[in-house]
């Protein structure tokens, strides 16, 4: 019985040797052609799909509670249009031929999609895909970032032409170029990488309570937060792919601008206790030993410290989930926060969060309690 045993464990040895062997040989040989342009034998192309799809099944089925909202469409059309749309197609644009013939080919979503659970999507998109172009999200640990993206992938399959330009558009306001235009300058019917399709104007407010209400704040916080994207130290996969196309002197021009911007507020009614909220502010929570917001958010204070007041609860909640959970650390500033947030109960969370977006504005700008 041994001997036998062990007659099967030396030729399953000298079996798997050989195999390692004879694969070492083929590609030492150069004869199995990688070219994108040969493709795969149909059974390989079938095995991967096989082993691609039931990897994603397996490995997202721990992921987190599904975050989708319909204040997130905006977002996730506006970064899918700019950074997913190249490879994928959109409503009103087909695949950019060149990328059509990457290997695999990547798959036109508003078909493709309504294969997948969410769930997969997200995960897909969060992690990314190995032995393809399929990149992982650039903002570590911004998961609620992908949910929006995910959020857009549900209504996809089902979406008009009209529908998500309007979405991937945002508050943009472009319009078809002329001729000499188009020779000079190129195509801009559609804006891709434009600060407006996400963010306010001096005639709307941002595209959704999810984004940051940057009429207002100081230009030096402004200055900041560019350039900590950019130098990859604040973590976003729809911010740091913008920040890091910009120069200095571009950082610089955009704090000066919505520094000056008076930016209507976002008509988002906050949920939440407001009189614990505005205790939260003035006073802190010494019990918890939680400090009083005003004593960095209002005034005076430093000049590269965000106003609070008048951002919509959905993002003030937002951030302070991002540091209770350990993010946004790169910087003391962040470093700082994340200590007071986590010592913060949901409750005081949502009350913070409801008193600072009912702060008034005057002609667009925030005012700071003092």
């Amino acid at each position: 019985m041994r001997s036998a045993l062990r007659r099967w464990l030396l030729w399953g040895g000298m079996g798997l040797i050989g195999g390692v062997a004879a694969a070492l040989l083929v590609a030492w040989s150069g004869i199995f052609n990688i070219a994108a342009s040969a493709g795969h034998p149909h059974w390989l192309e079938a095995f991967l799909a096989m082993a691609m799809r039931r990897s994603v099944q397996v490995n997202s089925g721990d992921t987190s509670q599904a975050f989708l909202d319909n204040d997130l469409l905006p977002l996730g059309a506006a970064h899918f249009h700019g950074n997913c749309a190249i490879c994928h197609g959109a409503p009103g644009q087909p695949v950019n031929p060149t990328f059509s013939h990457m290997l695999p080919k990547p798959p036109p979503l508003q078909e493709n999609a309504s294969r997948w659970r969410v769930r997969e999507l997200f995960w897909i998109g969060y992690h990314g895909l190995q032995f393809t172009g399929m990149p992982g999200w650039s903002g570590v640990g911004r998961e609620d970032e992908m949910w929006a993206v995910a959020t857009l992938l549900r209504e996809l399959p089902a979406m008009d032409v009209k529908t998500y330009q309007s979405l991937a558009s945002g508050n943009t306001h472009m319009d078809a170029p002329d001729a000499t235009t188009l020779v000079s300058r190129g195509m801009n019917i559609f804006p891709i990488n434009t600060c407006d399709r996400c963010h306010g104007t001096a005639d709307a407010p941002a595209v959704s309570p999810h984004v940051p209400r940057l009429g207002g704040p100081s230009r030096a916080y402004l200055l900041r937060a560019l350039r900590e994207y950019r130098s990859n130290r604040r973590q976003s996969g729809f911010m740091e792919p913008v920040a890091v196309a910009l120069l200095d002197g571009h950082l610089e021009a955009l704090a000066d601008y919505y520094a000056a911007l008076a930016e209507p507020p976002y008509p988002h009614k906050p949920v939440g206790d407001a009189e614990l909220g505005q205790r939260l502010a003035y006073q802190g929570d010494p019990t918890r030993d939680v400090p009083a917001c005003l004593s960095c958010h209002g005034q005076p204070k430093r000049a590269d410290v965000p106003v609070l007041a008048g951002q919509a609860a959905p993002y003030i909640k937002q951030q302070l989930a991002l540091w209770r959970s350990g993010g946004r650390q790169q910087t003391s500033y962040g470093q700082l926060m994340g200590r007071v947030a986590k010592r913060l109960t949901d409750a005081q969370v949502d009350a913070v969060a409801a008193y600072f977006a009912g702060l008034p504005l005057r002609d667009g700008v925030a005012e700071v309690p003092r």
